[in-house]
């Protein structure tokens, strides 16, 4: 037991530093405030979450979402195990976030090497790319939608929103239709990666349809910097997204402050440490 505690403060300590350490580092650090209600869905393991909390410090609160039992225990024993001062507190819950409120079945693949979704199992299987799609694990896990969580006061509603699920994300904004159109829409990065999408049957175009409506402009992540892009049907992507997979949704007038932050990360500007960002599994079209 004690060489277990021993190897979770070392892994914590050398993977949730204060300092950024990859590109995505250090969006959240220009997107994060101190005192902000920050939700990360699609947890994992929780090394975004724990970078949340410093980021959020004392007066914030960090909501963690992870569905699948062996991932959601292994995030709370990772949470259990960070001794940092000085950060906010996490909540764990283990719910997969969706349009509507009910159990889902989600699929793993047998190697356990990729994470989770809830997308049919043969149709994820081919979006991973596998030659030989291994034989997944079922989960039944429990869905909700953020509208309903918040409505039912059992969070606060967010400042910031990560959102890392696997292909599913237009049924997390689908489910939240209310809170982007509220009087205080929170900034999000959100991973929108379109081999993933496909084994849902919708595109990025379908993901960036429903933020413009809701009045949100788009960001694009790439791995040489941020990048401007006005998305339409025929052309929903910059070229650069192809090695990119996440992107930035705000909204004018009320993420003016956050965004100021980023400037210096948008590509052909100088004069700041642009940090490197991991390559994406496939190209991103």
């Amino acid at each position: 037991m004690l060489n277990r505690l021993k190897h979770y403060i070392r892994v914590i300590q050398e993977h949730y530093r204060s300092a950024p350490q990859s590109l995505e580092d250090q969006l959240y650090e220009a997107l994060i405030e101190c005192g902000d209600v920050v939700y990360d869905i699609g947890a994992n393991y929780g090394s975004v979450s724990l970078y949340m909390a410093h980021l959020t410090g004392l007066t914030g609160q960090v909501f963690a979402f992870e569905p699948i039992p062996n991932t959601y225990q292994k995030l709370c024993r990772n949470i259990r195990y960070d001794f940092r001062l000085n950060k906010a507190k996490i909540t764990p819950l283990q719910v997969g976030v969706s349009d509507v409120e009910q159990v889902a079945v989600f699929n793993l693949p047998g190697d356990a090497s990729q994470s989770a979704s809830l997308a049919q199992a043969e149709q994820w299987q081919q979006a991973l790319g596998a030659a030989t799609p291994p034989q997944s694990h079922i989960f039944e896990c429990q869905c909700v939608t953020l509208d309903g969580l918040i409505a039912s006061g059992q969070i606060a509603a967010p400042h910031m929103i990560k959102i890392d699920v696997e292909g599913a994300e237009l049924l997390v904004l689908h489910g939240a239709a209310k809170l982007l159109k509220s009087p205080k829409p929170p900034i999000m990065l959100i991973e929108v990666f379109a081999p993933w999408e496909r084994a849902f049957g919708y595109t990025p175009w379908d993901v960036f349809e429903v933020l413009i409506a809701a009045g949100y402009h788009i960001v694009y992540v790439c791995p040489d910097g941020l990048r401007d892009f006005k998305p339409s049907r025929e052309h929903p992507t910059p070229p650069e997204y192809e090695k990119g997979y996440n992107i930035i949704a705000y909204i004018q007038g009320k993420h003016d402050g956050r965004m100021a932050g980023l400037r210096p990360l948008f590509a052909g500007n100088s004069g700041h440490l642009l940090l490197p960002m991991l390559p994406a599994p496939m190209p991103n079209q």
